[in-house]
């Protein structure tokens, strides 16, 4: 008989504010010309944690930042696996990203498939100066050489549990939870 599925909140929304935040000094700190600086998001969540990131990098400089978003598709809504890599469905980037810094942001990095497919439509857009990865969990997994830049935490967790970033505009809610089976406080974090 299988362990039943249990829910541990990771993050609430006070420190889902601080990982981004966190994020946003890190990024001012790597590149100094704000101006450069541009945000694209990986629909949905993605783009929410980008609006914050680009909330918290305008209090913090005083101006606006750009921002962008990709859909991919890849998980249905049950996270059932429908391609065996992301596939585009649309992408928004409403400026030249030739040389700029470009911050692709997501909620979660898990296999690093999404974030590949994601900088390749980046790329097909021109040519960055830089294209960096931010994400507000890291499962410390990842399949394919490539790696998130900007973490608000990396979590170690089962293969079968589920990081699911809940942001108020989908959810009605603000923070991070971990489905697992039967573990609770099973994630560690750092």
């Amino acid at each position: 008989m299988s362990e039943p599925s249990v829910t541990v909140e990771l993050f609430d929304a006070a420190e889902m504010d601080a990982q981004v935040r966190k994020m946003a000094h890190q990024i001012l700190g790597d590149f100094p010309d704000e101006e450069r600086i541009k945000l694209v998001g990986i629909r949905r969540r993605g783009v929410s944690v980008a609006d914050r990131l680009a909330a918290h990098l305008s209090r913090i400089t005083g101006r606006g930042f750009d921002q962008g978003e990709i859909t991919l598709k890849r998980y249905s809504d049950a996270l059932e696996v429908l391609h065996p890599v992301p596939v585009l469905t649309e992408a928004k980037i409403p400026f030249d990203v030739a040389g700029q810094w470009i911050i692709l942001v997501d909620d979660v990095f898990y296999t690093g498939l999404t974030q590949w497919s994601a900088i390749q439509v980046i790329l097909n857009h021109g040519s960055p100066e830089a294209v960096r990865v931010a994400v507000l969990a890291s499962r410390l997994k990842g399949v394919i050489p490539i790696h998130a830049h900007y973490v608000g935490s990396y979590l170690s967790v089962a293969e079968t549990d589920v990081i699911e970033v809940r942001v108020r505009e989908y959810d009605g809610e603000e923070r991070v939870i971990l489905t697992g089976r039967g573990r609770p406080g099973a994630a560690a974090a750092s």
